[in-house]
């Protein structure tokens, strides 16, 4: 009776096990398997998840492998199944231009992220992409080469003939504007330009002004985080002297780990800033107090990074 317990708890625990690996499911194909050479094709991935969960897809580059290149990269299509799940797929343009069988590897999905090391994941399966050369029939005789064929003016041709006419049209204007200024005895130039404020000081103006729009509550809520991230990567750059504008979220966060702020900090920005990139790029839609707390995040992390300058601890 005790061994019968003990085999049904086993069955359980993997029953439930498998019951969680199958929330998330992901799925690779290709429109076909046989291309030629040069010629492309497109490399389909369909995920099924629930709404509650976060899903981190893998971050491709230009090429799969050494023998695969992605062309174009398609948007991401988001499809409300019912029951509390979505399917989220998207299409990359592949193409080839070596011959021979090559192995598309499986791709890794990673969801329910607790740190570097403990999340979980779910891969697609493998794929084998065909290519094959163009047959030559060896027994005809080679063709002469086609004369040269001219071609249309490109854009960088035309502009070097209007360019330097437009500048010398706009140095006599300027000529003409500097002589009547100067016969009207008023300066050429009347331009004065305002110091600009400190990095704290422009992010809690710039934030002010996002929480008086209203633009969550609005549901124009990719508006709201993109605005919102553009404020911070601006506050980040000018405040650590990196270039957080042209960065991705994890480059940010890297170079944020190597600064003098707590570890909480770092890891709020970091749910932060992957929040804002599915909104952005899976079209997800976070929860009203989500959006609320982002906008926190941002005061809070730039009242505890400002830096304190002698006037205002002189104010102090």
């Amino acid at each position: 009776m005790k061994i019968a317990k003990i085999y049904l708890g086993i069955i359980f625990i993997l029953a439930c096990i498998s019951l969680e690996a199958q929330e998330v499911r992901i799925k690779a194909s290709i429109d076909t398997n046989r291309i030629l050479i040069g010629d492309q094709t497109n490399l389909n991935f369909e995920l099924i998840q629930p709404k509650s969960k976060t899903v981190i897809w893998p971050i491709f580059t230009d090429t799969i492998s050494s023998h695969i290149e992605i062309v174009q990269k398609g948007k991401l299509d988001t499809v409300d199944l019912g029951s509390g799940k979505i399917s989220i797929r998207a299409k990359y343009l592949i193409t080839s231009f070596d011959s021979g069988s090559f192995t598309i590897p499986a791709m890794e999905f990673i969801y329910d992220l607790k740190s570097d090391s403990t999340f979980s994941k779910s891969a697609t399966n493998s794929l084998l992409l065909n290519v094959n050369t163009l047959a030559v029939d060896t027994t005809k005789a080679f063709k002469d080469i086609k004369g040269i064929k001219g071609e249309p003016y490109t854009i960088w041709e035309i502009l070097r003939i209007v360019l330097p006419i437009i500048l010398i049209l706009g140095l006599i204007g300027f000529g003409i504007y500097a002589y009547r200024r100067y016969k009207a005895n008023k300066p050429i130039f009347n331009m004065f330009t305002k110091p600009l404020p400190s990095a704290d000081v422009e992010a809690i103006s710039s934030l002010n002004e996002l929480k008086d729009k209203n633009l969550w509550q609005n549901n124009a809520i990719k508006s709201y985080y993109s605005e919102l991230t553009n404020i911070m990567r601006r506050y980040i750059e000018r405040r650590y002297d990196f270039p957080a504008q042209e960065m991705v979220s994890s480059e940010i966060i890297g170079s944020l780990s190597n600064e003098d702020l707590s570890k909480d900090l770092v890891e709020k920005t970091e749910e932060i800033l992957q929040t804002s990139d599915l909104v952005k790029f899976a079209k997800y839609e976070p929860l009203g107090n989500v959006n609320d707390a982002a906008i926190k995040w941002a005061y809070n992390f730039v009242n505890s990074t400002k830096e304190i300058t002698q006037d205002k601890e002189a104010e102090k």
